[in-house]
């Protein structure tokens, strides 16, 4: 089977899948890659999930020594400087990098809410998250300077129709 591939560059190119789809795939995601799972076109597809350092974000349940950092950034830092700037200049800032103005406005909101994501965005992506049905491994690290046990916790909590393993 061919179809059509998109390349970074706007380019069409043919390509083949029919001998991958004989083959188990698998999703390997860190941070916010194992976070979006639940927003990926075809993810039904996917025989198995693995995160690594994946956690739901939550500013109030980031580790210690984050958290300082995170209140500033989304009480203090943000809101001015997206209203002076019209978007994110993270790299002058020394923080997370340049980001457009609406995907660091949905960022902090998704940090500031109890269930990130989840409780952020609403019923359709708590529906995602619930409508994964892959195995789902969870790799963290206990010295985790930026997720703590209860973010990680948190986010693989709501992959509910999912088989989950840490």
């Amino acid at each position: 089977m061919h179809r059509l591939v998109e390349t970074a560059d706007g380019q069409r190119i043919a390509a083949r899948f029919d001998a991958l789809a004989e083959r188990p795939l698998y999703w390997i995601g860190h941070s916010l890659g194992g976070q979006i799972l639940p927003l990926v076109p075809n993810k039904n597809e996917i025989h198995k999930a693995i995160t690594v350092a994946t956690g739901s974000g939550y500013w109030r349940e980031n580790s210690p020594q984050i958290r300082p950092m995170a209140w500033w950034l989304w009480f203090v830092l943000t809101p001015p400087v997206l209203a002076l700037c019209g978007y994110f200049p993270g790299k002058a800032l020394r923080k997370v990098g340049d980001l457009p103005k609406g995907v660091m406005r949905q960022w902090r909101r998704w940090c500031l809410d109890p269930e990130y994501a989840v409780g952020a965005e609403g019923p359709a992506v708590r529906a995602a998250y619930a409508a994964v049905r892959a195995p789902v491994v969870s790799i963290s690290f206990a010295d985790d300077e930026m997720m703590s046990a209860r973010n990680t916790e948190s986010i693989h909590g709501f992959y509910s129709g999912a088989r989950t393993a840490a």
